[in-house]
Formats: structure tokens, sequence, C-alpha cells
């Protein structure tokens, strides 16, 4: 590993957890992912923070991994990624719905058994999506903003903005183009099939709940000229594909920085793409958690907090883990070196955190320091969104903060005076998002979120930070 970087903890991001949702991450830890065992890491530090959880790895080895991750990116065309994606998400998407909408009370425990053990397995390969946008965003794509600055510093960054935008629409996107469809035509009945087609998209967690018909008829009243946005949206992407191809042309790349071209703006969708992939098995096996929790007698949300051997170790023998109640109030993860331990005290947590992070003093912070998207100096007030379900509070012209945003977050964003985000960088959802809507945007913040609270006045600096 490089002396580069240091052996200590950093906070790569912030999700919403229960012990199932992250089993996508054990092997990046164990085994090393089945296409190429060289992505691995030997650490990582999950925490409890506000509501969601905090997850660190250690700085050198998130930054070997990443570095290898991105040489085995640009190992293969791009052909060859989506190729490699579509076969390990289509494989985790059959298996799925081996359990959707089934009555699985008539199955035996060894049935469900072999369908955890398959679903395992799929898991394992499409565990090599979660990491490519932050190989994408700390890695590659500085490199190629480097790269196009060496063949023409002047257009180098309308040709980064070309290559960095999607030109293809993601799930999301193509909902909203379709539900445009529906509400311009007039043609409700044509309503449910949408509803079935859609219905996943607000789900990120085991036990959210899917979109009804009257979710997208909310939507569809929230937008005034329907017309005007279906064209919007159609036009948008000829038009960025427009951009990518003149891009093209113009910078004449190598056949390398050709394929580094080509991968960076890959993941413009990819990025979306394995999320929405993961949202429709998430709305497919929950099920599966529910049928668990009836056979144990215990809560949904108690079954989707044990790990695989123990929900195997409940079908096998019908042991369950001796702390499984206190862990959906809240937990903390260690692993090390092969080695995992849970933590549900409060007591056994905060001492965990300092053994781990030192102590914390709590100063009153003045600046917030990130990675400007789109620039622009905004002042205004915060709006914190932490869920989606926080996104109707957010008022015109606010500042939205959150740890990240996506696809479901667009129509609030229109509304915003400026974006701050925990996480992403250049490339990221929030980073695209505002270069189409030209409003300032500070991503890879850390800790925006944490420090800012809704109705502070703040700076949004994009030309070089974000002032308090």
């Amino acid at each position: 590993m490089s002396s580069e970087y240091r052996h200590v903890w950093i906070k790569v991001f912030s999700r919403a957890q229960t012990i199932q949702r992250i089993s996508f991450l054990w092997q990046w830890f164990t085994t090393g992912v089945p296409q190429n065992k060289l992505l691995k890491m030997h650490s990582l530090l999950v925490l409890p923070s506000d509501k969601k959880y905090d997850y660190y790895l250690y700085e050198d080895e998130w930054m070997d991994c990443l570095r290898k991750l991105s040489n085995y990116l640009l190992s293969q065309s791009v052909d060859e990624q989506e190729k490699e994606f579509n076969q390990s998400s289509d494989a985790f998407l059959k298996v799925a719905k081996r359990v959707y909408q089934k009555d699985l009370t008539k199955w035996s425990n060894k049935k469900l058994i072999a369908w955890f053990k398959q679903h395992l397995d799929t898991y394992s390969y499409f565990s090599l999506c979660v990491f490519p946008p932050w190989a994408v965003d700390i890695i590659l794509a500085p490199k190629l903003k480097h790269e196009l600055e060496k063949v023409n510093p002047e257009k180098a960054n309308a040709w980064f903005e070309a290559i960095s935008s999607q030109t293809r629409p993601d799930r999301m996107t193509q909902q909203q183009i379709d539900l445009l469809k529906i509400g311009i035509s007039g043609n409700f009945a044509k309503l449910k099939k949408h509803v079935q087609k859609y219905c996943w998209l607000p789900i990120y967690n085991l036990g959210e709940q899917p979109w009804t018909a009257e979710d997208f008829k909310k939507q569809l009243a929230e937008i005034k000229d329907q017309k005007r946005e279906l064209k919007e949206k159609i036009n948008s992407f000829k038009k960025k594909q427009s951009e990518y191809n003149t891009a093209l042309q113009e910078i004449k790349p190598s056949p390398d920085l050709k394929r580094l071209i080509e991968t960076v703006h890959l993941y413009t969708f990819l990025r979306n793409e394995r999320v929405d992939k993961w949202r429709i098995v998430l709305h497919q096996i929950e099920q599966f958690y529910h049928e668990i929790a009836r056979r144990a007698n215990i809560l949904p949300e108690d079954a989707a907090n044990f790990f695989n051997e123990e929900i195997m170790n409940y079908l096998e023998k019908e042991i369950l883990p001796e702390d499984y109640a206190q862990r959906k109030t809240q937990n903390a993860l260690l692993y090390r070196d092969g080695i995992r331990k849970i933590f549900t005290k409060t007591e056994d947590i905060e001492k965990l955190r300092i053994q781990e992070l030192g102590e914390i003093t709590k100063e009153e912070i003045k600046e917030v320091k990130g990675l400007p998207a789109y620039k622009g100096i905004v002042t205004g007030y915060v709006r914190v969104i932490r869920t989606p379900q926080d996104l109707p509070s957010l008022k015109q012209g606010e500042i939205l903060v959150a740890h990240h945003t996506s696809p479901d977050f667009v129509l609030a964003m229109k509304r915003s005076a400026a974006i701050v985000t925990d996480e992403g960088g250049i490339t990221s959802h929030a980073a695209i998002v505002s270069r189409e809507l030209k409003i300032p945007c500070v991503t890879a913040t850390k800790e925006g979120s944490n420090v800012f609270k809704t109705g502070d006045f703040i700076e949004v600096n994009a030309e070089k930070l974000l002032e308090n």
C-alpha cells in the first residue's frame, strides 16, 4: 500500500442501515469479490449517527482498493464493463423474483435455505457494482480532467461537462417521461401498469413502502406545464448526446484516453442503474424477511438485522441470535482482519467510538469545505433532507443539504438555490444535476448535513468553499 495515505479511519459514506442491508459489503472484506479477488479490504467500522449510520474505512486500504478497482475497470472496454454489470445484476434480479408475491408460508425451511443460498451467490457477484462510482469520482474523473487540460486548457471544462453528463435516462427519469405521457393523454387507466413497473423507486432499505397510484398522481399535479416538461426532458438527452459526440470529435483521443473518457461517461448512467437494480431486489425480497419473522415469531425489522449465517442458523436449527431485539434500536459494527464484532449497548458503542476515533471535541464549525461541482455564490436558508420523505418540505430558494442525492430528488432540486452534499464528487448525481440546472453545488463536504441545521442562513461559495 502507498505510504501517501494514512492508516486511519475516514468516513466514506452514511446510510440508513439494517444488517441485511449492508451484507453486500462482506465480499469486499472477506474473500474479495468473485470477479477479482484482489479487490478486497480488511477493516470496516460502522457507527450510529443521528438517523443514519456512518461507514468508516482505513484511508490507505480504501485508496489502494480504489486504485485497483480503477485499473480493473480500465482493463475492459465499456461494452465489456456494461455486459458484466448486466449479467451480474440480471442474475441477482432473477433469483429475487422467485420469492416475489409467492406464498412463502407453503415453502419448507429447506426450500427457503436453497433460495437464500442462491440469493447470496448472485449477491456476491453484484457486490462488484457497489464501489465503482467512488473509483470514478476519486481516481478516474480527476485523472480525466488533467488529461483534457493537457489537450486544450481552454476547452477542458466544457469537454469534461459533456463527458460527465448523462446521455440516456435512468429509470426515475424514464418513469417521469412515461408518467407525463399518461398525464398528457388523460388515459389514467394506464396508471395501474405504471405502478407495477415503477412502484419500487422510493425503496432504499428493507421496510420502506412502494409508491401507489396516488403518489404518482401527486407527482403529476406538481408539474404545471406537462407538455413543456416532457419536451424538455426528451430534448435534454438529445442535446447532451450531441455535446458528448462533439467533444469526442474535438478531443481526438488516443486509445487509452478514449477508454478513460468512455468509462467515466458510462458511470453517469451505471451509478444510478446499479442502485435501481438494488431497489427492485429489495422490493422483491421483502416478503422473505416477513416469512422469517412469522416463523420465528419476531418482528420483520428484527429479521432484517440478522447476519447471513444467523438466517441460515434459524432455518436449519431454529436458533435466534441473543441480542436480535436490541439491534434495531442501535448497533455498531467492527470488522478487522477476519474478526467481526457487533455492539448494541450505548456505553459499548461510545467506548468503541472513542477507542477507534479518539475523543471528539465539539467546537463551533465556521467553514465546511468540499468539491465545487458547479460554480456560483448563493446565500440562503438551509433545508436538511435526511430521507426522500423530507423532500416536500423544501421551499423555493432554500439551500438543499443532504448526505447525497438520487434521481428521486430531482423535482425538489429544481426548487433549491444551491446544493450541498456530504458525499459525491464531480461526476456524482448532485454534480450532474446541478450543472444541468445551473445552480451552485458543493459535494464531498463529509459533514455538511451534520453541521448545518434547517433554518441556518449560510453562504455557499462554490468558487472555493462553503461558509457558514
